[in-house]
């Protein structure tokens, strides 16, 4: 989602009352563990997220526990545009691990690399895009919706969906 900063704490500094922002889905974190200092708060064993444990942006007001968890829109990305930040840096974050799980992007890709994406929802939708802007030659889809996956293809390109259920 994205909004507009209508409070801030005592504490925030980096942010203020009509700052245009969207934000992570995490709500608040235990703070302590080696995932939080290591700033991975989505394995966070305490970690509450937003529009499960907490209001989502479909509610009216939205509370963020910390500002470590919002980031600022620039004056010229749209709202409409914004609301991709969060999907799409989980889609990137997916594209960096399988990487490093294959040695590196020189060494676990090239632009002749079949790449198989489990799930054609929005992050996945998001990396097949990345993907086939990176080059990849064959993008698969797998999933359980005809609908998600037509919609996959006709975003990504795909080369082929395949409904697991059948």
């Amino acid at each position: 989602f994205s909004g507009i900063v209508e409070e801030v704490g005592s504490d925030v500094k980096e942010l203020k009352v009509g700052d245009r922002v969207t934000s992570e889905t995490t709500f608040k974190t235990c703070g302590k563990c080696i995932y939080c200092k290591n700033e991975e708060y989505n394995l966070c064993s305490s970690r509450q997220g937003l529009g499960t444990q907490a209001d989502g942006g479909f509610a009216e007001y939205v509370h963020i526990y910390k500002n470590t968890y919002v980031w600022k829109i620039p004056d010229n990305m749209p709202s409409k545009i914004a609301v991709l930040l969060d999907p799409t840096a989980v889609a990137v974050r997916a594209i960096e691990q399988t990487m490093t799980s294959m040695g590196g992007l020189n060494e676990g890709f090239s632009t002749t690399s079949t790449v198989l994406i489990v799930g054609p929802g929005a992050i996945g939708i998001l990396t097949g895009m990345i993907y086939r802007y990176m080059g990849c030659e064959k993008l698969i889809f797998t999933g359980r919706s005809d609908e998600k996956l037509k919609r996959a293809k006709e975003i990504t390109g795909a080369d082929e969906v395949l409904n697991v259920k059948d």
